[in-house]
């Protein structure tokens, strides 16, 4: 293989293992939130997402063991979502309090997706960066349409994600259907 070609797939790689370190992120963050969750209906939401961030996992691991690579199997949990992620199991957590982490923290994600999903890649891993790219919006959208809908409350882009914890008022049902709210593709 020669150097060029090589150092390509290196790069790969090091975008690879951050997206499954991301992912192992949410894969985290969304087992302590289902946990902390009271309302069954988000619950189901919230593990439907989490199935999704393992198959992003796999999915990514292939590509980079398919280059020679070694995926990544540590989170990111000390950088920049820990704090936020740890929080979500505090025991004063509200529903509210950690729909609104959530909608933070997956609008990260999406925006690390699409950025990936933007870039010139081989074809084998462009399809894939957007499929994931496209999960990430659905996620989004629907934390989005919960948080957006609560009253007299306020908005998560107001609040420091690091003070995101108000205790609100709790909806009794999740609108998340998994076989009828999926989204168009990106692009």
């Amino acid at each position: 293989m020669p150097r060029e070609e090589l150092h390509g797939d290196e790069d790969l790689i090091v975008l690879l293992n951050d997206l499954i370190q991301l992912d192992r992120d949410a894969v985290e963050g969304y087992t302590i939130a289902i946990n902390t969750m009271r309302n069954h209906g988000h619950r189901e939401a919230l593990a439907a997402f989490r199935h999704d961030h393992s198959r992003h996992i796999e999915a990514l691991g292939a590509l980079v063991r398919a280059r020679g690579g070694v995926p990544a199997r540590v989170s990111h949990i000390g950088g920049p979502l820990g704090g936020a992620i740890q929080a979500l199991g505090s025991a004063s957590a509200s529903d509210v309090s950690v729909l609104r982490a959530f909608r933070a923290i997956e609008r990260q994600a999406l925006d690390r997706y699409r950025d990936s999903a933007s870039d010139a890649h081989p074809d084998d891993v462009r399809p894939i960066l957007r499929q994931h790219a496209n999960d990430e919006e659905v996620h989004y959208r629907w934390f989005v349409s919960w948080v957006d809908e609560l009253v007299d409350e306020p908005r998560v882009s107001d609040v420091p994600l690091a003070h995101a914890s108000v205790i609100t008022r709790e909806r009794e049902s999740s609108p998340y259907r998994l076989d009828t709210d999926r989204r168009e593709p990106l692009a």
